[in-house]
């Protein structure tokens, strides 16, 4: 598992051991870019990946996996776009 994230927090990085996730990646702004270089990297497809986003930064990266994920807290936005 993997988090990507355009904040850079502490709490983040003192959480990755405790939720097992092999990488974080801080301060993105360029989600999409960054899911297309873990793909590369993993030797993955699109749409055999998934992804759960809750802001406007992250609907290039729902708009293009296999699996896009939008909580009950997501922007409205994020929300009127569910048509993945």
């Amino acid at each position: 598992m993997r988090l990507i994230t355009k904040r850079i927090s502490e709490t983040v990085r003192a959480a990755r051991a405790h939720l097992k996730l092999e990488h974080v990646y801080q301060g993105i702004q360029d989600k999409l870019t960054c899911f297309e270089e873990i793909l590369r990297k993993e030797n993955l497809k699109p749409e055999q990946a998934a992804f759960v986003g809750d802001d406007v930064i992250d609907l290039p990266v729902l708009r293009n996996c296999g699996l896009a994920i939008a909580g009950s807290n997501a922007r409205k936005e994020v929300k009127a776009e569910r048509t993945w």
